[in-house]
């Protein structure tokens, strides 16, 4: 009756842990990313302004059944004062569907705020800042963290390239 009582409740537990695993689209993503310096222009494309910090990133998912991002939010992170950046599908059906193995890029850049976050740098006398990725997926979030080195060691994104093959490769850790 006891190991009865056992596997019941062991059964019990693994279905719990696959409904919760199901929950959230039952996939796993991994996620790669590079830092560049980029040139920030004004809204007319005119003459560059300022260098900015950009971040060019590659969700992919490692699942075995297709998931759904609703949106990805990216935050730099200048000793808990920072930039809050939002991407999300604006056209239809309002979200990313990713089936296993497929991949979805993302590029956010500091644009004019880049002196804003350069300034909480130096007052908070910080070495590198911290850029958050969080990752809205099939109704739940993961969160991901990668430290930045300082914009004059990034090197320069070739605005040519609609991807960058250079970059400083970030290393994300899960939150």
């Amino acid at each position: 009756m006891k190991k009865n009582l056992m596997v019941l409740g062991i059964l019990t537990m693994v279905l719990l842990v696959f409904s919760l695993a199901s929950a959230c689209g039952g996939n796993g993503i991994s996620v790669e990313g590079k830092a560049n310096k980029g040139t920030y222009f004004t809204l007319m494309g005119m003459a560059p302004i300022q260098s900015e910090y950009c971040v060019y990133v590659v969700i992919k998912n490692t699942g075995s059944s297709p998931m759904r991002i609703d949106l990805i939010e990216a935050i730099f992170d200048a000793g808990g004062e920072g930039l809050k950046l939002t991407s999300m599908k604006v056209d239809e059906p309002g979200y990313w569907r990713l089936a296993p193995n497929e991949t979805e890029s993302f590029e956010f850049c500091t644009d004019g705020y880049t002196y804003d976050i350069l300034l909480n740098v130096w007052k908070k006398n910080i070495d590198n800042i911290l850029f958050h990725l969080i990752v809205y997926i099939d109704g739940g979030q993961i969160e991901y963290v990668a430290p930045v080195p300082p914009l004059e060691n990034l090197p320069e994104r070739d605005l040519s390239e609609k991807e960058p093959t250079t970059g400083y490769l970030l290393k994300f850790k899960r939150l």
